[in-house]
This record gives C-alpha cells, sequence and structure tokens, in this order.
C-alpha cells in the first residue's frame, strides 16, 4: 500500500506522520520513535493520535479514516471520519523552529444526524517501548508547583485537575527524557477546565523487554457526560510538544517562556500591561480586620515605601454577620463595619496620597444567603462546601456578574482588581470548557472596557496558574503561603510551565521591636526585629531580613503587605530602595526570561543556594538574583548563560546601583562566572548587569 509521509521540524529531532492507505500514525516524535520503532504496530491502547468514548460506539484505531492530510508551510493538517457515527475528529499541528516546540490543537465536530453522548477525549502521544524518566508537577494549597520524578514499575497512572482549580492536585505537565539519548520532551497542557493527564505504562501479552510509553491529556473524563448534538463541536485544550535535550526539565524552561511570551503574553491582548504598578495589599495586616484608622497608617507608610497602589482585600463586604468567606457574593459594603458604607471616601484619602485604589473580589463564589442566590437561585449551581458559583452559560447570571464587577471598578474608580477564586465547583458534564470559555470571555471584555484596570488573578494563590488562565490576567499570585523560602522553591516549579515575570508576589513584613534580645546585647541596645510568616497567617512566623525578603519576590511582579506602619524611617527607606529599582526596571522584569542558575528542589530544601539569571527579548541588560539558603558555604560562583560573547557588562549591586563592581566580558561570565560573596546564611544579593 502506499505511503505518504510529512515531516515537520529538523532531520534530527524530525516529527514524522505517515499515512498508509486511510490509517494515519507518527513514526517519530521530536526524534522519538513511536509505535514499535516508527512501525503502526503495538497494542489497541498504544495506537492512534486520539481517544474517543461514548455512549453507544466503541471504536478500533481502524475506524478512524484519514479524509485530509496536508500540509502548508510548517503546518500540518489532518482530519478523520470516526466509523459510522458522523462524528469527524479535526486536528491542526503547528512547528516552531525558533524555540523548538510542536503547537497541536483538535476539536471534535458531529456531522452526522444524531446527538452523540461522549464520556472520554483525549489527544494521545506513543512512544516506543524504551527507557524513559518521567517527571510531573503536583501541587495543593500553599504546596503547587511539586516537582517530582515519577517511579512507576508498570500499569497506568495519572493526575487530574479538581473542581475547576487547574492546579488542585497537580500541573497540566510532563516532561520526559529517553535515558539512552540526550532527547526529551516537555508536555504543556492550556486546559479550559478540568483536565487529565494519562500515562500508560503496562505490558502486554509477547512484549518486549519494556514497555510502551503512551502519554494522553484531555479534559477529565471523571463526571464527564457530553452530549454533542448533530452539527456541535467540541474543542480539546490545546497542547505544546516542547523539543528539549538533557535529562533535566529546569533547562527547557528558557525556551518555554519565551515561546509563552511571545506567543500567548504579549501587547497583542487589549489592555496588557508592560509596566505593572507595586502593590501594597491590606491582608497580612490583619487580615478580614478592616479599621480606616489603622489603615491610613498603612497608607502613609506604603506611600514611604513607594508603592503606588493601595488595595483592600477581603473583609470590606456583606451586611450579614460571619467571617468574610461566608458573606461572599454579597458585594455591598459592610454598614457598620470596616468601611461602614464609606469605602468611596476612603477611596479619594487614598488618591488624594496619590496611590491608585484597589480591592478585592470573589465573583466566582457566593453563600447561600447572598441576595442574588436567595433572588435567583436558577442563576447558581452548588459547588463545594456549601458555596454556589453563576452558572455563567445563561446569559442573565453572565450579564449579573459582569454588572457587579463592572459597578465596583467604577463605583470605587479602581486600578487594580484581585479576583480570587477559593473553592471547588465540583464536577460539570463538560468538565467546566464551558463555563471557563465564558469567564474568559467576561475577562476579556473587562480588558476592553478598562485598558487602564490591572486584573490580578488568584485562586487560594496558585490553584489555579495555568498558561491559558495566566493570559486572561495581566498576572497571577504564586501561592498563599507568602514564606520567602517557599516562594523561591515555588517560583523554581512554576518557572518549568509560566514566565515569572507574570507572577504577582509579596514581601510580607511586621517589626517586633527589640523585646526578643540578641545574645550578648542588652534590651535597649538590641536591633529591632522583623518578622515574616511561615506560611499564609501569622500563627507561625520568623525573623527575616528585610532584603532577603523583597527579593525572593523577584523573579515575579512585587508587591508589600503587612504591618508597614510599624516599620522605621530606616527601613521604609530600604524598601522605598528596591521599590525605586523596580519601577524603573518593572518592563525588563515583566517581559523577562528566567534562566534556572540552581536546579528545583522540593519547598522545605533550604539548603543550598537559589539563583535566577534574567534576560528580556530585545535587551541585553541580564539581572543575577543570589540567595544564600542554610549554606555552609560563604561564596558561589554563577555562570550566566544568556550572556552575550564579545558584550562588555558594567555590574552594580541593587538596589542602589551606583556601585560598580567591576566590568567584565560575556565570555568570562558564560564560561568562569560571577562571584558572589554573602558572609551571612539567609541572605541574598542581587546584580544588575548594564551591557555597554
Amino acid at each position: 500500500m502506499e505511503k505518504t509521509t510529512i515531516t515537520l521540524g529538523s532531520p534530527e529531532r524530525a516529527t514524522i506522520f505517515c499515512r498508509s492507505g486511510e490509517q494515519l500514525y507518527l513514526q517519530q516524535l521530536g526524534g522519538l520513535a513511536c509505535g514499535i520503532n516508527g512501525r503502526a504496530e503495538g497494542p489497541q491502547s498504544t495506537r492512534g493520535l486520539a481517544v474517543v468514548e461514548g455512549d453507544d460506539f466503541l471504536l478500533a484505531d481502524t475506524d478512524w479514516h484519514c479524509a485530509d492530510f496536508s500540509r502548508q508551510g510548517d503546518a500540518l493538517h489532518v482530519s478523520w471520519t470516526l466509523g459510522a457515527t458522523g462524528l469527524v475528529w479535526s486536528s491542526d499541528w503547528q512547528w516552531h523552529e525558533t524555540e523548538g516546540m510542536l503547537t497541536r490543537r483538535d476539536r471534535l465536530i458531529n456531522q452526522g444526524s444524531l446527538s452523540r453522548r461522549l464520556h472520554r477525549l483525549a489527544l494521545r502521544f506513543g512512544l516506543s517501548p524504551d527507557r524513559y524518566d518521567l517527571w510531573v508537577q503536583t501541587g495543593s494549597w500553599s504546596h503547587e508547583n511539586q516537582l517530582r520524578r515519577v517511579e512507576f514499575a508498570g500499569g497506568r497512572w495519572g493526575l487530574a485537575s479538581q473542581g475547576g482549580r487547574t492546579l488542585q492536585g497537580g500541573a497540566p505537565y510532563l516532561f520526559v527524557a529517553q535515558n539512552e539519548t540526550n532527547f526529551s520532551l516537555a508536555f504543556h497542557d492550556l486546559p479550559r477546565g478540568d483536565w487529565e493527564l494519562a500515562v500508560d505504562q503496562s505490558r502486554h501479552a509477547g512484549d518486549v523487554s519494556r514497555p510502551f510509553t503512551v502519554i494522553e491529556f484531555g479534559p477529565k473524563s471523571a463526571g464527564f457526560d457530553l452530549p454533542l448534538a448533530p452539527q456541535a463541536e467540541f474543542c480539546l485544550p490545546e497542547v505544546w510538544v516542547q523539543l528539549a535535550e538533557g535529562a533535566r526539565p529546569a533547562d527547557a524552561a528558557p525556551a518555554l517562556q519565551r515561546f509563552a511570551l511571545g506567543t500567548l503574553l504579549n501587547e497583542a491582548r487589549p489592555g496588557f500591561k508592560t509596566a505593572p504598578p507595586l502593590v501594597y495589599n491590606t491582608w497580612f495586616d490583619a487580615f478580614e480586620c478592616l479599621e480606616p484608622a489603622r489603615l491610613r497608617r498603612q497608607l502613609t507608610a506604603a506611600r514611604a515605601a513607594g508603592c503606588e497602589v493601595f488595595v483592600v482585600d477581603a473583609g470590606w463586604f456583606g451586611a450579614c454577620q460571619g467571617s468574610w468567606h461566608e458573606q461572599v457574593g454579597d458585594w455591598r459594603e459592610k454598614p457598620e463595619a470596616a468601611f461602614a458604607g464609606n469605602m468611596a471616601a476612603f477611596a479619594a484619602e487614598v488618591r488624594a496620597a496619590g496611590l491608585g485604589f484597589g480591592l478585592w473580589m470573589e465573583p466566582e463564589r457566593a453563600s447561600a444567603f447572598a441576595p442574588a442566590v436567595v433572588a435567583h437561585p436558577d442563576w447558581f449551581r452548588p459547588g463545594d462546601g456549601g458555596f454556589f458559583y453563576p452558572d455563567l452559560t445563561r446569559a442573565d447570571a453572565y450579564a449579573y456578574i459582569r454588572s457587579e464587577m463592572v459597578r465596583l471598578i467604577e463605583t470605587y474608580s479602581l486600578v487594580w482588581m484581585k479576583v480570587d477564586f477559593n473553592f471547588e465547583l465540583g464536577t460539570a458534564p463538560d468538565a467546566f470548557a464551558g463555563y471557563t470559555a465564558r469567564w474568559q470571555t467576561l475577562l476579556a471584555e473587562l480588558h476592553e472596557l478598562y485598558p487602564a484596570l490591572f486584573i490580578e488573578g488568584c485562586a487560594s494563590g496558585g490553584m489555579r496558574s495555568d498558561l491559558c488562565t495566566l493570559t486572561a490576567f495581566d498576572a497571577h499570585f504564586l501561592s498563599d503561603t507568602v514564606n520567602p523560602f517557599d516562594s523561591l522553591r515555588l517560583t523554581q516549579g512554576a518557572a518549568l510551565r509560566l514566565p515569572p515575570g507574570r507572577l504577582t508576589k509579596w514581601a510580607v513584613l511586621r517589626a517586633a521591636g527589640s523585646g526578643v534580645v540578641r545574645y550578648g546585647q542588652s534590651a535597649d541596645h538590641s536591633p529591632q526585629r522583623l518578622l515574616t510568616p511561615a506560611c499564609a497567617d501569622w500563627e507561625n512566623c520568623f525573623e527575616a531580613d528585610l532584603d532577603f525578603c523583597w527579593l525572593a519576590t523577584l523573579p515575579g511582579i512585587p508587591g508589600l503587605s503587612g504591618d508597614l506602619a510599624s516599620l522605621n524611617a530606616e527601613q521604609l527607606a530600604r524598601l522605598a530602595q528596591f521599590n525605586a529599582f523596580y519601577r524603573q526596571q518593572r518592563t525588563f522584569i515583566s517581559s523577562s526570561v528566567t534562566t534556572l542558575l540552581t536546579p528545583p528542589r522540593p519547598q522545605g530544601d533550604l539548603s543550598g543556594w537559589v539563583a535566577f539569571e534574567l534576560s528580556a527579548p530585545g535587551n541585553e541588560d541580564l539581572l543575577l538574583l543570589t540567595y544564600r539558603l542554610e549554606d555552609g558555604r560563604a561564596q558561589n560562583c554563577f555562570r550566566l548563560p544568556t550572556a552575550l560573547a564579545g558584550q562588555r557588562y558594567v555590574v552594580s549591586s541593587l538596589p542602589e546601583m551606583d556601585q560598580v563592581l567591576g566590568e567584565v566580558s560575556g565570555e568570562v561570565l558564560r564560561e568562569e562566572g560571577w562571584q558572589v560573596e554573602l558572609a551571612e546564611k539567609n541572605r541574598a544579593m542581587a546584580f544588575w548587569l548594564r551591557s555597554l
């Protein structure tokens, strides 16, 4: 039978598709063999490029009849008819040479006359029997982005998100390294709703000594029960297959970030922010207890520290009794607490002090007592913990949520809105694909209406910090844990999937005075101690260095929280120095690519050093961030792989940047590195390298 092949990519790392009659299969994916050494052989569960399971049909790979197999430049289009079901599967692949990225977009169309009920859809990539190292990321509240090597003896395993929180349970990411070559692949799923990753390494009768490795990405199958009407279609999440080298996931991070910045996170989106402002957020001052007199003191301190926006977090809303989370969905001001209905006047005070005003909201969650839930129960659906979420697929519910967000933006002249998401939605027949599409449409409309408004995403911290969600916001919060050591480790993990320059982080500080004396000093002569939380509250906290806490917000969009009014003038002035540096270089930082100069380690690992190198497209300057943790070495040397050969750099330390430490060539930085000395543990130092 005549065979036709189409090759995408370079010869040594090619992706090769082969059509034989009506059958289509992958011979090779990014240089790794598929099937059995490129032949369309193997058990049924290893064959084909996609999976469709429904109520009244069961498809084998021979039921997929290739109807279109065409190439235009670096793009490939494939479509199949699926047996006698009337279903058509369409798949578009695009090769991006510069960053070594293969993107795949698939959809299922019902061209038949009958509705089809679907229970599972997935994109499949089947690798030949071989030995692979597999890496995934697990995640839970305040423990996001945890890189783990999968040790598995055989069988089928996987990860899935929960209740619309795309990082609850794991991240939509898989790194595959072939043991016996230098080839590796990083898979990045761009979820629209709940997703799942399944890896099948089952052994079958007659197998060779090593199992196949079959990788499947798709909407979460648990609870998936989608009726696809005639002429309707379902779009699956886009998947990026990144060609990498070596067995270390961190080595693939810069190329992924460059690709994401170049294709998704840029000024092509209306209202995209290239210079994120500096915020003070009230949450870690006294949490939901908002006292205007106290907040005025924080406003004065935030202004002295160089902040540009003052954000009031949860606690301002609700006419009922109870904690803040019991009053979500009632977006009226508290009548007798917090601002007692006068928050607009406080917002005017903030603007009079020279700062913009921002506000926290959780539009996707409502309590059973929220006025809209009581008046229009059909607008809402039950979620986790007795809460409700708006059915955004309904025009009336969508209009209500949109109008409430618009009302708050206009009533208080907001320049910043922190949009949170603190519960799980439950399950949906389409894995929340329709809900997510409507939610992101709503956010896009707000960006169009208010291009100057900064919309920050948050989901109990980073529980929805995926690439698809990040495109809908101006930035996303890293995590609810504000422990600076946690921030460093979580940033290392996040950098494998996201550009860290688009993640918001806080330095959270509270002065404890000198009552806790230093050994060998009297109480009168002991220094004022600064505290920072050990996780997401003040129940456990520890003494921290101000420079370390602020520098731990990089790479990212730094902000401040805590009791700034308790800091002395010298400490506020130091924060102002750091913030002045950020204002000067924020466009560079927010558009930067982060190279991990030290390997990712688990959260809680306080050993060693951490270092990042930041570079930005179209800019030859560099930023080096270094952190000494519980390590016995006071000195360390870091090579800078993106330093340009033939270029010379002037090196200055942060935040002052007026003290030149030396001039060095790009060759020396690349081959020998830059020497860093930190005399004390748990200290940090940063260097700006200005190209000449």
